[in-house]
């Protein structure tokens, strides 16, 4: 089915809205968590009911970290950066850079998309 065409002057708003502001000291409550687990990596679940948090908090709080906490795509868990073995380091890294290739090649698929529909 073709897609209608663009009107290229109909502009499309969109309503951003800025992450929810976090409590000071939760970002250091779960580096401080984490540091006293020592090596073991800790499961997201763990980390959900020892901390009493949701999954998407848990992703913005080790967003805000500053890279002292370690998680990702593959990882075992999630584990203070102190506690990282260089091994560990060069293997987040890069799953993330996997990622991003992903996220690029998306990106430019869509904007070949929306190119094809201008008329």
């Amino acid at each position: 089915m073709p897609y209608p065409p663009i009107d290229m002057c109909d502009q499309t708003t969109f309503e951003f809205t800025a992450p929810p502001a976090l409590p000071s000291g939760e970002v250091e409550r779960l580096v401080n968590y984490l540091y006293e687990r020592g090596m073991q990596w800790t499961t997201s679940s763990q980390i959900l009911a020892d901390l009493g948090i949701n999954d998407r908090k848990l992703r913005v709080l080790k967003g805000q970290s500053s890279n002292r906490i370690i998680s990702g795509p593959g990882c075992p868990g999630y584990r203070h950066l102190k506690f990282c073995t260089l091994e560990d380091l060069y293997e987040a890294a890069a799953r993330r850079h996997s990622q991003a290739k992903a996220m690029i090649a998306d990106y430019i698929s869509l904007k070949k998309l929306a190119h094809s529909l201008i008329r």
